[in-house]
């Protein structure tokens, strides 16, 4: 890992670029309290990007490209007793991804219990943009632009991950007829 947060509150990582990597850029942990990664660039990775964990965390307005694995995963919360992590991804493009890893890997993977996913633009998936496992996600205002043979928001593949809320998502991908 480039930068691993653990036991740590109220820590900020703004307007770095992280570049040529084959592990995590940044990784915080399941014992972290308002993280905010913020307005940064990962780029030119050979596995999976970023990982959060933890409660109220933030990730917002990053850019993700070129990365060879999953670019984003972000849980947190306990599912055993439904406490939502208040963990949020916002804002944040991801394009070229998947590179090495080109299926079942989406964009962005959420578990946990309470992540929000708001506002973020996903092109170029070569199969799958969202994958997602857990409780009381919130996912609205995101746009697919281009890729994929999945729709935007799959179904689930855990049978308990309940009350997850999808609205107001736009999948702008012509499906073929084939």
């Amino acid at each position: 890992d480039m930068i691993s947060v653990f036991d740590c509150e109220n820590v900020t990582i703004e307007g770095i670029t992280f570049e040529n990597s084959r592990g995590y850029f940044v990784n915080v942990g399941n014992d972290t309290k308002n993280v905010n990664v913020l307005g940064c660039d990962f780029r030119m990775n050979a596995e999976d990007a970023v990982i959060v964990n933890g409660m109220n965390n933030t990730v917002k307005a990053c850019d993700f490209y070129k990365i060879g694995g999953r670019p984003m995963e972000i849980g947190g919360g306990d599912r055993a007793t439904l406490t939502d992590s208040g963990n949020l991804l916002e804002n944040c493009k991801f394009t070229e991804f998947n590179i090495i890893k080109r299926t079942n890997c989406g964009a962005v993977a959420l578990f946990g219990c309470g992540v929000t996913m708001k506002y973020n633009t996903i092109s170029g998936a070569p199969h799958l943009a969202l994958t997602y496992g857990g409780n009381n996600h919130i996912i609205e205002y995101n746009i697919r632009e281009e890729g994929g043979a999945q729709p935007f928001l799959p179904s689930s593949l855990f049978f308990s991950a309940h009350a997850c809320m999808a609205d107001t998502n736009a999948d702008l991908t012509p499906y073929s007829s084939r």
